[in-house]
């Protein structure tokens, strides 16, 4: 450049270069974390219909789980207040022996793999301001049952564990409740209770986070610190369809002991 004005123009040339390249290194780099982000919302909305899949399970087992400790109540309170002149028969399935999360109850523990890797490399950052808080509900719940599911566990083994001290050998998870005193029953029938409470809780927080899975998976998402009329309307849904009636468990349990006991009675009736 031997003038000033050659000078301003090899300069301009490398300032406009510079922007150009600076340009495209961010668009690139902007197409690459859109990539990024849309592979992420893919693998974590995966993820959250598995885990729906799962939760929707374990709800149906837990229900039954809490039916049949409503029976073997009602079984301990008959021997209670009849001072060991009724004998009722066992139950069958007192416990499952192929329990995967909550033991002995079948459930399906909910791992959540793919949103624990992003939250411990940042890429949930990623993620919209929205969706990440939504994500974080979903990810708070899975830890308050995670904690009552551990609670849940250690009362159903103080069940199994005291119940089965009066079952033979051949048949441990068939306690003889007649082998037991008056005050053994009692015992057993508050472990019972505590654990059927304990499993409620887990059930209904259960219920809680299928519905704001339904948030996250139906894209309705927690845009703001509370949640909207139409988040709660998500929820109550959720709640009504998962409605636990327990008065009526009572009724269905009456029912198939009175057909139990109605065979039982025809079967040793003697042939005349």
């Amino acid at each position: 450049a031997h003038t000033w004005k050659d000078f301003f123009i090899h300069i301009a040339t490398i300032v406009i270069g510079l922007l150009i390249a600076v340009g495209l290194e961010q668009t690139v780099e902007a197409i690459h974390r859109q990539h990024e982000r849309h592979q992420l919302e893919q693998e974590l909305h995966t993820e959250s219909e598995i885990i729906q899949r799962n939760a929707k399970i374990d709800i149906d087992k837990y229900d039954t789980a809490l039916k049949f400790q409503l029976a073997l109540r009602k079984d301990l309170s008959l021997r209670i207040s009849s001072h060991g002149k009724l004998n009722p028969p066992p139950r069958a399935d007192f416990a499952s022996s192929t329990g995967r999360g909550l033991p002995a109850s079948d459930t399906i523990v909910i791992l959540t793999p793919i949103w624990e890797a992003a939250k411990a490399d940042g890429r949930l950052t990623l993620l919209p301001e929205g969706l990440r808080r939504a994500y974080g509900v979903v990810s708070w719940r899975k830890s308050v049952i995670d904690k009552h599911l551990e609670l849940s566990s250690a009362a159903r083994n103080a069940v199994n564990s005291f119940a089965f001290q009066f079952s033979d050998i051949q048949s441990p998870r068939s306690p003889d409740l007649s082998r037991m005193s008056e005050a053994q029953l009692t015992e057993l029938r508050a472990l019972v209770t505590d654990s059927f409470e304990k499993l409620l809780v887990l059930r209904n927080q259960m219920v809680d986070f299928s519905g704001e899975l339904n948030l996250v998976l139906g894209k309705e998402l927690i845009d703001q610190q509370a949640l909207s009329p139409a988040d709660w309307k998500v929820l109550t849904e959720v709640r009504a369809s998962h409605r636990l009636d327990l008065a009526k468990m009572v009724r269905e349990i009456d029912a198939e002991d009175a057909a139990r006991d109605q065979v039982t009675s025809k079967s040793t009736k003697p042939i005349q």
